[in-house]
């Protein structure tokens, strides 16, 4: 499979491999156990009865087997969604490392599998080392950091008790859809933005790398902008700071990147999509580097960090960077 449309010698054949491995197939359950799952669950939850019967049966089960059930039982947690709304799928999973693990109030704690929805109702936590990207139903990335926990409330608000979580609102297929994460210090709010909200020991703060951010409601609302941190103590004392909107505090949003699929794009789109990723400015030294980024035509798919991938994908080109002071100058090596 080429990256780009020519002939790579036996380096970069090297390299295409080290960027696309195929990741093997995930394991689910033999198609007549989950169908005799979704059955039996479906009817209990019209009952509401047999509830001890079935959990026997479920303990015999595989891990999967479990996490339907913790998915498909909703009984609320501490902030109760409508219950309308118990059963429906808010968020599915894009991207996990190491164990993240979800429950719904008086149920047992399950680990999140791959491609498994997450309703209302539902609570996800994760531990050190753990880290886990959703895809929200109107098209949000949103990614939460180690040591985290959240509840998923309804299709416009999540809860945040501790912990940090990443929006971007690139995605949205809605972009006027309101969005709000409830925090101690009250609902977060964004227009058309990447940020970090956090919950720390002495209170929460807000880091927006792009758009704007508010904070309360009404005339008690409080405005973070572009490379602003906003900080607000446990005793509501408030500062807006500067800060970069790339660099070390983002590296663990980079981790959780989505996969980029690049058939049909350019080089130009790639690079783009590294900057939306990093927060770097993406820089070329002439129209005519940036004229030959928009030509190059890529093949393949993006499963790496982004500034490891574009190492490696650059070294297939006659492109090069050089990354300094939050940019990457991209420049041609012409022959």
């Amino acid at each position: 499979m080429n990256l780009i449309d020519k002939e790579p010698d036996n380096r970069e054949e090297e390299v295409l491999k080290a960027l696309f491995k195929h990741a093997s197939s995930r394991k689910r359950p033999p198609q007549a156990v989950e169908n005799e799952i979704r059955e039996t669950l479906h009817g209990e939850w019209l009952k509401q009865t047999r509830k001890r019967r079935l959990r026997k049966r479920v303990a015999g089960w595989a891990i999967a087997a479990s996490v339907l059930l913790a998915l498909l039982v909703s009984t609320g947690l501490l902030w109760q969604p409508a219950p309308d709304l118990q059963q429906v799928s808010l968020a599915t999973v894009e991207k996990m490392t190491g164990d993240v693990y979800v429950r719904n109030e008086g149920e047992q704690v399950a680990r999140v599998l791959p491609s498994v929805g997450l309703v209302a109702g539902s609570e996800l936590s994760t531990s050190s080392g753990s880290r886990i990207a959703l895809t929200w139903d109107n098209g949000e990335s949103i990614r939460v950091d180690e040591n985290s926990r959240i509840a998923f409330i309804s299709s416009s608000e999540i809860g945040l008790h501790s912990g940090h979580i990443y929006i971007d609102s690139a995605g949205a297929r809605i972009k006027d859809k309101a969005f709000s994460i409830r925090t101690p210090s009250g609902p977060v709010s964004h227009l058309g933005t990447q940020y970090i909200t956090g919950i720390t020991g002495d209170g929460i703060s807000i880091s927006v790398r792009e758009g704007e951010v508010s904070i309360g409601s009404g005339a008690e609302r409080t405005i973070a902008m572009q490379g602003q941190k906003l900080s607000i103590t446990s005793d509501g004392h408030q500062s807006l700071t500067s800060i970069p909107v790339y660099g070390e505090n983002w590296q663990w949003i980079e981790q959780l990147a989505p996969d980029f699929n690049m058939d049909g794009r350019t080089m130009q789109d790639f690079l783009d999509w590294v900057g939306h990723e990093t927060g770097l400015e993406i820089k070329y030294d002439s129209d005519k580097t940036r004229a030959v980024a928009a030509q190059t035509r890529m093949h393949g798919m993006v499963e790496l960090e982004p500034l490891r991938a574009m190492e490696l994908i650059l070294q297939t080109s006659d492109l090069t960077h050089v990354l300094k002071d939050g940019t990457i100058r991209i420049s041609h090596e012409w022959h």
